[in-house]
């Protein structure tokens, strides 16, 4: 079954904009959850404005839309690296895809962007990991963490 479940700047963050800890935990956990029953989840999510207003210390939701952008270019990239956190301790991996109306209105945008989500549905498990890669041919080579540094070394030799 696939879920969708839609949420925004009053269930992620207090009205101070700072992030509700206890409420992204909770819905993490959750959505996981429905995830590791085999469920296809899908988390839509606003709040960039409001995150970024917090996470900037402003005193109160701006009214123009510089201010808005600036708010929601911050606040993005916070919702994004605390999705990615608290996802990452169920072994879920998290993707962005930012959307206006125009995209959605406009034929070939909305097509591409179905396309994305369907592939990102589609995609196992895991798919990101090093040792995914090389099983499926997309990396030549994992190397482990101990061996890096001669690795890169002798990289670097052949191609002085």
């Amino acid at each position: 079954m696939r879920i969708v479940v839609k949420v925004g700047t009053s269930t992620l963050a207090y009205p101070t904009g700072r992030l509700n800890i206890r409420h992204a935990e909770e819905l993490v956990k959750v959505l996981s959850d429905l995830k590791n029953e085999g469920h296809e989840v899908i988390l839509v999510s606003s709040g960039a404005i409001g995150m970024g207003v917090g996470k900037l210390s402003l005193p109160a939701r701006p009214k123009d839309t510089t201010t808005k952008q600036a708010c929601a270019a911050v606040g993005q990239c916070e919702l994004m690296y605390t999705y990615d956190r608290l996802f990452s301790a169920y072994d879920h991996t998290v993707a962005q895809i930012l959307l206006t109306g125009v995209d959605v209105e406009h034929t070939e945008r909305r097509v591409n962007i179905q396309n994305t989500l369907t592939r990102l549905l589609e995609l196992p498990a895991g798919f990101q990991r090093s040792e995914f890669q090389y099983e499926h041919g997309f990396v030549d080579k994992v190397v482990p963490r101990t061996e890096m540094r001669e690795t890169l070394a002798q990289l670097l030799r052949l191609h002085a």
